[in-house]
């Protein structure tokens, strides 16, 4: 996603947001988005380029489906990078389908079958509901490098994410792949 793309979105995400009441106060999107979350335009990431293949290759063939492209074969050797997200609470909320086994490092925990806002801070939660609103609304994923500092100095986190459109088992609603690549 080129800067002007990335300030299209943050403006856009920004209006929803505040006209759907779901920014908090707190949260300078434009700022704290910048922060630690940039766009990418090519992931490098070999995980999530095979990620982009394969979703590529199911959506051009009827539409990515839980329960029926994930799992597979064809992501078995990154399946423990995926998690699988329902919008619940008419999108102010999402709930943890599936997360592999590799995200315990970033979260400390399984988070399968938690919500998102019991994970995150209020200000990475506004960020991802406008990333999820964006893939919804486009259709089309959204990469991101994501770094998580602590004190200020001390990088504890690098990776690249991925955040796709996933139709639900019954094709009736969207749901969201999302592929989390940690480098350190």
């Amino acid at each position: 996603m080129c800067q002007n793309s990335n300030q299209d979105y943050l403006s856009w995400a920004t209006n929803r947001m505040i006209s759907t009441g779901t920014l908090p106060g707190e949260v300078d999107l434009q700022t704290d988005a910048s922060r630690f979350w940039s766009f990418l335009d090519k992931p490098s990431q070999p995980g999530l380029l095979k990620l982009i293949e394969v979703w590529r290759d199911r959506n051009s063939n009827g539409g990515f489906v839980v329960g029926k492209d994930i799992p597979s074969r064809a992501l078995s050797d990154i399946m423990c990078h995926l998690m699988v997200w329902e919008p619940i609470d008419d999108g102010h909320d999402l709930y943890v389908r599936l997360a592999g086994s590799a995200l315990h490092r970033r979260y400390n925990c399984d988070i399968t079958g938690k919500r998102t806002s019991e994970i995150y801070t209020s200000t990475d939660q506004a960020i991802l509901l406008a990333d999820f609103g964006y893939v919804l609304r486009t259709r089309t994923p959204i990469y991101r490098r994501r770094q998580i500092v602590k004190y200020g100095v001390q990088q504890a986190l690098d990776g690249e994410i991925g955040i796709f459109p996933a139709l639900s088992p019954d094709r009736s609603a969207t749901w969201f792949l999302i592929g989390l690549f940690l480098s350190v």
